[in-house]
């Protein structure tokens, strides 16, 4: 269980920018017969999200003795006969809110599909596949399913099922929330949830909340009490699916993109989907840094305004006062903020967020080190490994309404820290002055990676070596100054 921390090696494929046409190969069959392909089924259409798949595999040594024959088994040491496998894809939204593509938002079905196929030649005809996510509240799964051929590809792929070989994807949220006019909840509609249920994970005084000074935090939701609940002085607690405490092997599948809260959206913040309720989750600190918060950049007069009508008619008097609430934002939003400044950043959307990443750190000691009781121990509880969809990737204001960069990159390795560092680094981002970054690397207890970023072992298919940014990916505008890679001068 220890290989994930010693493993210091990060394999990164250069190829194509495109995903398959999901016309055209419903399920995303690969291109190529290859020698271990288990299935029957090809595609006419060139797939080369799969070929870049397996060249990670074989770039990072992978069973090496036996490419190229029909018994290769990349995933075998990482995965055994009867082991239940979790695949946590990114499926933060359905749609693209400013109607850009919606394969820079989320984890396309492509790469789903050629992850599946090597865990199904690694289990042996035994065992479990879990395709599982928490995606924001607002997501139509249905929808989103849809949008990324998943939908199809389970399909498929349930006609392969077995009594002993169980496939499923599951939606872990509790509650799915409907919103109008500007992000105001309006409705919410209760969900089936993790049919295992979900387990209350203390991390308590070994969580990163432990040592933020204001603990005045605020969640998904308006009901700031039940944030408080779980965060405070005495516990920092997490409601985890039992679907994913109940894995043997975690596999991780983000979207390679930036991200307003916390800089970059990776492996560590894709964890965040594993949490059932949102509240749970503390995304901001009441008030600005002059308040000891980070929820503004600026402590402004409609900033204050904001806060207080928010609580009082969309946490107190939610019924009636969202109707009062929508009226107050459209002055706010066309009026009152057309004469400060742009500088202005709210929600926590800026660098000076020093709240959401503790959340996500947390979480990625949980996946590694509680057990399916989500009792927390010294030692690794689960197999793990990461792969980044960068066929195409996000810049500017994600996770949600990012643009997107034909960067055609696929990321992968057994350390989720070591695998964040170089793909921040591959988009032209100091992974040393984003906090989620450089505070996951200074742990001890409960450590995500025992290697040090500099002894990262760079395996490519072009022989890139990690000394330069590939690409300059587009920062958020709360974050655009303060976290790039300095560009060295000739």
């Amino acid at each position: 269980m220890l290989e994930f921390i010693n493993d210091n090696r990060v394999g990164v494929i250069q190829g194509e920018s495109r995903y398959p046409n999901s016309a055209v190969n419903p399920a995303f069959h690969p291109s190529t017969q290859y020698p271990e392909y288990p299935f029957q089924e090809i595609s006419i259409e060139k797939n080369s999200v799969y070929d870049a798949v397996r060249q990670l595999f074989y770039e990072l040594g992978f069973d090496k003795e036996r490419y190229g024959s029909s018994q290769w088994n990349p995933l075998g040491e990482l995965i055994r006969p009867g082991d239940n496998v979790v695949l946590k894809p990114n499926f933060v939204r359905h749609h693209h809110r400013l109607g850009k593509p919606i394969e820079c938002v989320i984890t396309h079905g492509s790469v789903i599909r050629a992850i599946m196929d090597y865990a199904w030649i690694a289990l042996q005809g035994k065992g479990e596949i879990v395709v599982a996510d928490a995606p924001q509240g607002d997501a139509d799964f249905k929808k989103l399913i849809s949008v990324n051929g998943v939908n199809t590809l389970f399909e498929y792929y349930q006609q392969k099922a077995t009594s002993d070989l169980i496939i499923e994807l599951r939606d872990l949220r509790k509650e799915w929330t409907v919103y109008r006019h500007g992000g105001v909840i309006w409705e919410r509609v209760k969900l089936q949830g993790d049919p295992h249920g979900y387990t209350t994970v203390p991390l308590d005084q070994d969580s990163e909340y432990v040592h933020a000074k204001n603990k005045n935090y605020y969640g998904a939701d308006y009901d700031r009490d039940r944030t408080r609940q779980f965060h405070n002085d005495k516990q920092n607690r997490y409601n985890v699916a039992q679907t994913i405490l109940n894995a043997d092997v975690f596999i991780s599948i983000p979207k390679l993109k930036v991200h307003r809260k916390v800089g970059v959206t990776l492996n560590i913040k894709n964890l965040i989907g594993i949490n059932g309720e949102k509240n749970y989750l503390p995304h901001f600190t009441i008030g600005s840094p002059g308040k000891g918060g980070d929820e503004f950049s600026n402590d402004t007069f409609n900033n204050k305004i904001d806060r207080k009508l928010k609580d009082f008619l969309l946490w107190k008097h939610h019924s009636w006062g969202k109707y009062l609430y929508v009226a107050w934002h459209g002055v706010d939003k066309f009026i009152l903020r057309k004469f400060q400044s742009k500088q202005n950043f709210v929600k926590g959307d800026w660098w000076g967020n020093d709240t959401t990443w503790r959340s996500a750190v947390d979480l990625t000691k949980v996946i590694l080190y509680a057990d399916r009781n989500g009792i927390m121990h010294q030692t690794p509880q689960r197999r793990y490994f990461s792969i980044i969809d960068g066929i195409i990737g996000g810049e500017g204001e994600g996770p949600l309404t990012p643009d997107p960069v034909n960067s055609g990159l696929i990321i992968g390795g057994a350390n989720p820290l070591l695998v964040d560092i170089a793909s921040s680094t591959i988009i032209g981002v100091d992974w040393k002055k984003v906090q989620m970054l450089a505070n996951a690397v200074r742990l001890h207890k409960y450590a995500i990676s025992s290697v040090m970023p500099e002894d990262i072992q760079w395996h490519s298919n072009s022989g890139y070596k990690g000394d330069t940014p590939l690409f300059q990916f587009q920062l958020p505008a709360g974050w655009v100054g303060h976290v790039e890679i300095e560009k060295v001068s000739d």
